[in-house]
């Protein structure tokens, strides 16, 4: 087996070992205001329940978490409580009782996850040629 002779072939391993530094980056700034705009989007469908102790309880109470566990990811959770200290979005999501199932966690994240990925990729993509060039 032949070894080829790489001209540079040290400049050439550099630039391929700072890639993951700006994928992540950009990756990490992406997902984090991705998260705020599924939020938002996760507020302004949650609907009025029975369960509420407070007007838009349901809308109010969504919050984001960044999972040690794992890099790149969050958590999203909803942390309304009915009268009895209960977590209820779920109740409200899939019914509960003779209450009808309402939902609107799912739907929504189900039509954003497509365009995020779609931006996050691109946005991604555009970072690591932009770079690319420059180094």
């Amino acid at each position: 087996m032949a070894d080829a002779k790489i001209a540079n072939k040290e400049k050439w391993l550099a630039r391929i070992r700072g890639i993951p530094d700006v994928a992540l980056q950009v990756a990490e700034t992406n997902l984090d205001a991705g998260t705020d705009d599924l939020i938002d989007h996760l507020a302004a469908a949650a609907p009025e329940s029975d369960y509420d102790t407070h007007p838009g309880q349901l809308k109010q109470e969504i919050a984001k978490f960044k999972n040690p566990e794992r890099g790149l990811s969050y958590r999203i959770m909803s942390f309304a409580r009915d009268r009895k200290g209960r977590l209820y979005g779920r109740y409200v999501e899939f019914g509960h009782g003779d209450a009808a199932p309402k939902p609107w966690w799912f739907p929504t994240y189900r039509a954003w996850k497509k365009p995020f990925r779609s931006k996050l990729f691109s946005d991604t993509r555009k970072a690591l040629n932009a770079w690319w060039e420059g180094v």
